[in-house]
């Protein structure tokens, strides 16, 4: 039955303990008390290594939010920064910046139907401001036949400035708000479109 060692008494119940085997099981040999049977109950239990499971479980959780980091930035190839510049008293410059990621492409406002989603620029109304003309593009443009989508595509790579130029009515502090809606592809897959909100404070 092997060797045996008494470890305490609880309950008026005393527990032998055997060694343990290479799984780290060991087994007990519980006696009855008086009123109980006259032979002895094995029990087994299991040792359990409190601090290896929680370095497993630390070396699981770095893993994976290794991974989850990683498929974000897969996920969002383009990186955008919002700003005004000011040009005179009441008219500014709205810059809606996209800085793209090596290998993808965001497509400009004027790609034909038929292809990839071209960038759109939506602003909400503010009644203090008006809207000097159309959104202007600023990058290097580049264009090509996709036989993929059948049509001259037209898209941007590593950088693109949108500029809309605003004027305030009256000289007061206020935002332009609104969303953009764009699209990113690379030579291999296309991302579902996304749609991003900004808003930019204007200081007279």
């Amino acid at each position: 039955m092997g060797e045996f060692i008494v470890l305490r008494t609880y309950y008026s119940k005393s527990f032998l303990i055997s060694p343990p085997d290479r799984t780290g099981r060991q087994c007990s040999l519980a006696k009855k008390g008086s009123s109980g049977f006259p032979f002895f109950k094995p029990i087994c239990f299991v040792h359990i290594n409190i601090k290896l499971i929680m370095k497993k479980f630390l070396l699981a959780f770095v893993l994976s939010s290794i991974v989850a980091v990683s498929f974000a930035q897969i996920e969002n190839p383009v990186q955008w920064n919002f700003s005004a510049k000011k040009i005179n008293a009441t008219t500014y410059e709205i810059h809606l910046t996209a800085k793209v990621e090596s290998d993808w492409h965001i497509y400009s406002q004027t790609t034909p139907e038929g292809g990839p989603i071209p960038t759109s620029i939506s602003f909400n109304r503010n009644p203090l401001l008006s809207f000097d003309g159309a959104t202007k593009e600023s990058g290097k443009l580049e264009q090509h036949f996709e036989e993929l989508f059948g049509v001259e595509v037209k898209q941007f790579s590593n950088k693109v400035d949108f500029i809309q130029v605003v004027k305030l009515k009256s000289n007061v502090k206020t935002n332009v708000s609104g969303s953009i809606e764009f699209m990113t592809c690379n030579d291999h897959e296309c991302l579902p479109p996304k749609t991003i909100p900004f808003s930019i404070q204007l200081k007279p």
